[in-house]
């Protein structure tokens, strides 16, 4: 059996053999990191199958809570519902990080440039009180009321029609966006923290990516691993919470000035005798491998700093080490 330890150093070195069949599911936004490593470790262990579907981090935590997955991706922290349903089920569980993503709101590149947009204007496109603006201008005197001198940029878009598209309710991006840049203005002025009603929410980011692309006066948002390559057809706008414009970049979301910033994690399953099938130990050692890390970088995922890596290493190795 390959173990998890000899997996972390890093060189892959080994020639034991893994089988069996590991099942991974959860986020859509690690589905580029996940698939990559998933193919690459297949060709070190030929015996392993990979079966992964990535439906969204709510729907992935409710099929590993259920025991139907070995491992999920999740862009936001399990919830104390989820927790509770895992506990029910006799489903134990260690949480890795593995990367960082940031939260990007976009536009189409055949509209106007828009560079920068505060978290004030933000709310007043997309969050709960913007239903029934159906352009820019029109959000314009929200924006001001929330944070003044914010509504005048907005102003002078004018009749630029306004649609808001991101991912569904079972999406770890959609939660995510809601807390980090909706929820704290929303709290304060006593509403829901929610997107507008009429928010579009097609299914995959491929297909929002598409729908922004090809609508004029879109404004959408996903995380930034999904729009790698895709510069041509949209274009990432910076965020300003108070402390300038911040592009979102490896550079700002590593420096953690980028406003909207998370983390990416896997959840690993355990028994209540604390064991992970090999296969699972094999292929989890593999992800936090320098290979591992490696790939997920190309993907999209922005690299843990060392000291982070060695920290996660380290509660991965003494978790295995009773694994089985």
């Amino acid at each position: 059996m390959v173990t998890a330890t000899a997996l972390i150093a890093g060189a892959c070195t080994t020639t034991d053999e893994v089988e069996g069949t590991v099942r991974v599911t959860g986020s859509s936004t690690l589905r580029p990191i996940l698939s990559v490593v998933a193919g690459r470790y297949a060709t070190e262990q030929p015996f392993v199958n990979i079966d992964l579907d990535t439906p969204g981090t709510a729907d992935g935590f409710t099929l590993f809570c259920d025991g139907l997955a070995d491992i999920t991706g999740a862009s936001r922290p399990m919830n104390e519902r989820e927790q509770e349903a895992c506990r029910s089920s006799g489903v134990d569980w260690i949480e890795l990080i593995v990367g960082y993503d940031a939260i990007v709101a976009f536009t189409p590149t055949t509209d106007p440039p828009i560079e920068c947009l505060t978290t004030a204007q933000l709310y007043a496109l997309g969050g709960p009180e913007s239903q029934g603006r159906r352009t820019w201008g029109s959000a314009a005197s929200l924006a001001e009321e929330v944070s003044a001198g914010d509504g005048a940029p907005l102003a002078a878009l004018g009749e630029r029609p306004l649609t808001f598209v991101g991912p569904g309710t079972e999406s770890g991006t959609r939660a995510a966006f809601i807390d980090l840049a909706i929820a704290p203005i929303a709290e304060s002025r006593g509403k829901a923290a929610a997107l507008r009603a009429d928010t579009r929410s097609p299914t995959g980011a491929s297909v929002i990516i598409n729908e922004v692309a090809s609508t004029g006066g879109a404004l959408g948002f996903l995380g930034l691993a999904a729009l790698a390559g895709t510069e041509s057809v949209v274009r990432p706008v910076a965020l300003n919470d108070g402390e300038g414009c911040i592009f979102p970049n490896l550079e700002s979301v590593s420096a953690g000035t980028y406003p909207l910033t998370r983390e990416l994690s896997v959840y690993v399953a355990r028994s209540s005798d604390g064991s992970i099938p090999p296969a699972a130990l094999g292929f989890v050692g593999y992800l936090l491998s320098d290979q591992g890390f490696d790939l997920a970088s190309e993907a999209g995922a922005l690299r843990l700093d060392d000291q982070r890596i060695n920290a996660v290493r380290a509660k991965w190795s003494d978790a295995s080490a009773t694994a089985n």
